[in-house]
């Protein structure tokens, strides 16, 4: 699994982030954090391997 963590305080900026990788036609699981004053976007890559 491969994941990325997009780092923002930017509330419309996290809203389009997740409605945008929702509606791509990959296996992720997305999900949203908040760590002291930044909220996190985290994206994971739930396919084993890419060819």
């Amino acid at each position: 699994m491969k994941s990325i963590c997009i780092k923002t305080n930017n509330q419309e900026m996290i809203e389009y982030l997740i409605a945008t990788f929702e509606k791509l036609p990959l296996n992720l699981c997305i999900s949203n954090y908040r760590f002291k004053i930044y909220d996190n976007v985290i994206i994971h890559d739930m396919e084993r391997k890419r060819k």
